[in-house]
């Protein structure tokens, strides 16, 4: 691969010209029927479809039965994707769903369909409450529906439960293995996907475990797409979704023969995703944050306005310039064109998203995408004014009572006891390792993260001298 990833064009086009339409198979069973799937995943199946794969059909399984499943139900999986470049918009129907499950519904149905031989993936884009998971990551032993699984019950309603009962078919019946993706963008999910399946395997039936071992395959992967926020105008069903032009996929090269197909419409395979992900979360997803945090201090409400903003913008492409330098090289990959991608992406005038979303969850965020380029900075003596002003932009954030973070209260706290003292504050602030990790004990750290605020839009008061 090189260059970027897949810029400038509508990556939802397929290359070539459409080959004729055959009956779609199913291929792939998707848990998870919310807006990453309908922005990422049935867009894809549906390009493998326009080049005349048709057998990557979706059997899509929803974990609960609301307005998105009902309305998928009703036109037999159809909707519509709306792709958004500032005032042109171009839609096109997305017909990859062959069926439509309801988890607790249609459990037999769901096993069923995993067991199905012509399916070769599983796909993932469920949340820790539908996989029934601990707060570190484990199956909750204590939920009713875990424990009924573990027992091997017959008919699962979790994901993880139906997905190891699917795969204890596919065994019996000597079928061959599967590929099963987390579809989350998280680093190490595929990982932590593995470990569950697992667990839930052992505790039915060991040699079951062996199988899937021997036969699962669990690819790390990720698709690069934003989300616009939804115009009404543009949506005629509650399944109906608009999207950047831009999309990308990108999957570890631990498959079987359907890498070659995967590759047809420009999917990158590589050997290694990690470098990958690493520069989608430290140079899209960590300048988000610090639209989100420079931009509500400045009194804006979205990401336009905040592009719109000339004080502001010009410290996204410091943040770009800074943070892009002092990643580890990646082979085979122009990380100075992603930078480019970037800029032109966040000019697109339909990105409105609201800057309080991209707010949330900071304490979370900022240990993958901003501190690890602040200790490759420091290690490297390199600059990295722009990211450590994100740090102090969530810091400001935080004694908002606005604040949404798990974390809210304890920066509260740091805040009340500090009063006016900003640098009290930073230090206290840096002192909680469940976010700074030993970093925050560093006094070269604290330095620059106190002097950083004078980036911060009418605040630079808060340093003293």
């Amino acid at each position: 691969m090189s260059g970027s990833f897949d810029r400038a064009v509508s990556a939802d086009q397929p290359k070539g010209a459409a080959a004729p339409q055959c009956a779609l198979q199913p291929g792939i069973v998707q848990f998870g029927t919310g807006r990453r799937f309908r922005a990422t995943v049935a867009p894809l199946a549906d390009r493998l479809k326009g080049v005349g794969h048709t057998d990557y059909g979706i059997v899509a399984v929803s974990m609960n039965e609301g307005a998105i499943f009902d309305a998928l139900v009703a036109t037999g999986g159809r909707f519509a994707l709306t792709e958004q470049q500032g005032p042109h918009d171009e839609t096109r129907e997305i017909s990859s769903i062959v069926s439509v499950l309801g988890s607790r519904r249609d459990r037999t149905a769901v096993i069923a369909a995993i067991a199905d031989p012509r399916v070769m993936f599983i796909t993932m884009s469920v949340s820790a409450a539908d996989m029934r998971l601990t707060p570190d990551g484990a199956l909750d032993r204590n939920n009713a529906d875990i424990a009924r699984e573990m027992q091997g019950c017959a008919d699962p309603v979790t994901p993880i439960g139906q997905i190891v009962a699917g795969l204890a078919v596919r065994a019996a019946a000597g079928l061959g293995g599967i590929s099963i993706f987390m579809c989350d963008n998280a680093p190490g999910s595929n990982l932590l996907v593995a470990g569950l399946v697992d667990a839930m395997a052992v505790a039915r039936d060991v040699q079951l475990a062996d199988w899937i071992a021997m036969n699962v395959r669990f690819p790390a992967t990720y698709g690069d797409r934003l989300i616009v926020e939804q115009r009404e105008e543009l949506l005629a069903g509650p399944a109906d979704i608009c999207v950047e032009r831009f999309c990308h996929w990108v999957i570890e090269d631990n498959l079987g023969h359907e890498r070659a197909d995967l590759e047809d419409i420009g999917v990158a395979i590589v050997s290694d995703v990690a470098p990958f992900l690493a520069v989608r979360e430290r140079l899209l997803e960590g300048s988000l944050c610090l639209a989100g945090y420079l931009g509500s201090l400045a009194g804006h409400e979205t990401l336009d306005q905040f592009m719109d903003d000339q004080k502001l913008a010009p410290l996204l492409d410091q943040y770009l310039d800074e943070a892009s330098v002092l990643l580890p090289p990646v082979k085979g990959f122009d990380v100075d064109r992603y930078s480019i991608d970037v800029r032109q992406r966040y000019a697109n005038s339909a990105l409105t998203m609201p800057l309080n979303r991209l707010c949330a969850n900071g304490s979370a965020k900022l240990p993958v995408r901003i501190i690890p380029t602040v200790m490759e900075a420091m290690r490297r003596n390199a600059p990295a004014d722009a990211v450590a002003c994100v740090i102090a932009g969530w810091l400001v954030h935080c004694t908002s009572p606005d604040n949404k973070d798990r974390h809210a209260e304890t920066f509260w706290g740091f805040a009340d006891q500090a009063g006016d003292d900003w640098p009290r504050y930073v230090a206290l602030a840096c002192d909680f390792e469940p976010v700074f990790g030993n970093l925050g004990k560093n006094a070269r750290f604290r330095d620059t993260i106190t002097r950083s605020v004078a980036l911060l839009p009418g605040l630079a008061s808060l340093v003293d001298g």
